[in-house]
């Protein structure tokens, strides 16, 4: 592997305090750098030399490919809630030369990089008089009530009493929303009542009683899941379906009405299923072909190039007699079972190999190319490299995680940090987590390169020639890239670049800021010494 190095791409003419630093980032066509930092208890961002802002708190920022427009939503007139942060307050929102606000809440802007569309949820509560206010039956107050609107390109919706969605499809052609109209939040503020309502463009759905499942999709199309009559546990913690009417609309399509409905699996690519109940029995629909008279049903895997599916059941479930029955998984023409618990199912890229971890008898296994491993008394993740070749799954034991990477077991570890994960480089497969006893570790193919005293955070980059860890309290933070370490900043942060390779926004002792891009190189071979 090829040693790291920081390259500084623009340096910031600041000198903050850098506790106050909250992100940064270049634009697209590296000509403009964006700091984010608080001074003087107010929030300001930078573009390269010029400072703006002055905000109590900035909740989102974004900035055009070319660097020529910004959009953020910012809040003042808010309160300190004594760690740093803030409470309430009035939302704002800014997009290019456009401002929008004073509101109470604002959520879910979605705009086009150019600006030219844009789309924003916002709230504003009700002006009622005292003797209109609701309470609880502990006699606590009821959050005020609110109408929520939605501005599409500076022309506000009508008042709805709920918003769930409003974002555009990924061409920014057609907006899609779904709101609420008659409904009224409960105490756990999920909304009770009304109906549910889907717009696509100029188009607008029939009323639901409840919507259980929303996804965007593409070229605007949406996966929704709606219960119609629901019946709700009312001891339940979170809102929870006893029973009603399920049904689905996906890409344009209408499925059911059934008893019961799984939230459905969708891609890769044009694949998707689910399961539903109809008839006292489970059946699964895959790409519109229908499979199996089930008694319970589970899990939906498809491999990650979508040519091939998997697909837990269980034979003999029956609650009302208390009878838990066999649990099986369905692979191709493949049965594999009776086990009492399926925890999951993981393919290769091609689907040609894959992987499954189950429960017997009270104790957990793990079943790779036909081999079966212990996997302890709870199971916590299972992976298996895309090409099939390598396999990892993380499990715990008397109280202690246990890793166990192509039958090597790793551990007793007291709590495990990241899920395992297999990055490919030009030499081979690499496996990436840190565990925490007293000290944190980062570990490649088992092998342990330095002791860090606090929870780090770490990136890889999908080919693997990148690594990096960063660790460190409030006074410092040491980075270490590909094994060796590189420095010890103020303050240090791994941002997104437009490249795929990621970026660090670092700040040094004398308090200067900068942005800089990772360079790989060869370290020359250090000559044997002279005896």
């Amino acid at each position: 592997m090829k040693s790291a190095r920081l390259k500084p791409l623009y340096e910031f003419p600041l000198n903050i305090d850098y506790l106050s630093l909250r992100g940064g980032f270049l634009t697209e066509n590296g000509k403009k750098a964006v700091l984010i930092f608080r001074r003087d208890n107010k929030t300001y961002y930078s573009i390269n030399e010029e400072i703006f802002g002055g905000h109590d708190t900035i909740e989102y920022f974004n900035i055009s490919p070319d660097g020529g427009k910004i959009w953020y939503v910012y809040r003042e007139e808010t309160t300190p809630d004594g760690s740093g942060g803030a409470v309430g307050g009035k939302w704002h929102i800014r997009i290019g030369e456009r401002e929008f606000g004073p509101y109470d809440e604002i959520h879910q802007p979605d705009i086009s990089p150019d600006l030219s569309r844009y789309c924003f949820v916002y709230r504003i509560e009700q002006d009622i008089p005292d003797e209109y206010h609701s309470y609880n039956d502990e006699g606590e107050e009821l959050p005020p009530l609110s109408k929520w609107y939605v501005n599409i390109d500076g022309i506000t919706s009508q008042a709805y009493d709920s918003v769930m969605n409003a974002e555009f499809d990924e061409k920014y052609e057609k907006p899609v929303i779904v709101y609420n109209i008659g409904g009224f939040p409960d105490e756990s503020g999920s909304v009770r009542g009304g109906k549910w309502y889907l717009k696509q463009g100029n188009d607008t759905s029939t009323g639901f009683d409840y919507i259980h499942y929303f996804r965007m999709l593409q070229n605007g199309n949406v996966c929704l899941v709606y219960v119609n009559n629901p019946v709700f546990d009312e001891d339940a913690f979170e809102l929870y379906v006893e029973s009603g009417s399920w049904g689905m609309l996906l890409n344009g399509k209408q499925y059911g009405p059934f008893e019961k409905l799984h939230n459905p699996v969708i891609g890769p690519g044009e694949n998707f299923g689910f399961a539903y109940k109809s008839g006292y029995k489970w059946r699964f629909t895959i790409n519109d072909s229908q499979y199996g008279d089930y008694d319970d049903a589970g899990i939906l895997v498809f491999s990650r190039d979508g040519s091939k599916f998997a697909y837990s059941y269980n034979i003999g479930f029956d609650e009302e007699r208390g009878e838990s029955g066999q649990w099986f998984i369905k692979v191709g023409e493949t049965v594999l079972g009776g086990y009492d618990q399926i925890f999951d199912l993981v393919f290769s890229i091609d689907g040609t190999q894959y992987a499954y971890a189950y429960l017997k008898d009270g104790e957990w296994f793990f079943v790779f190319k036909g081999e079966t491993y212990e996997a302890g008394e709870m199971m916590n993740h299972i992976e298996i490299s895309p090409d099939g070749k390598g396999f990892a799954f993380s499990y715990v034991q008397s109280g202690f995680y246990y890793l166990n990477i192509n039958g090597q077991v790793y551990g007793d570890y007291s709590f495990l940090h990241g899920l395992p994960v297999f990055y490919n480089d030009k030499q081979g497969f690499r496996f990436l987590f840190s565990y925490d006893r007293y000290y944190l570790c980062m570990n490649i193919d088992g092998r342990e390169i330095i002791e860090l005293r606090t929870i780090p955070s770490f990136y890889c980059t999908p080919d693997g020639e990148i690594q990096i860890v960063s660790h460190g309290d409030s006074a410092q933070t040491t980075l270490i890239m590909n094994f060796e370490e590189i420095g010890t900043f103020r303050s240090a942060l791994i941002l997104p670049g437009s490249n795929g390779n990621p970026l660090v926004l670092a700040v040094d002792d004398k308090r200067q800021v900068t942005v800089n891009e990772i360079e790989l190189y060869e370290k020359p071979e250090e000559s044997p010494e002279e005896e």
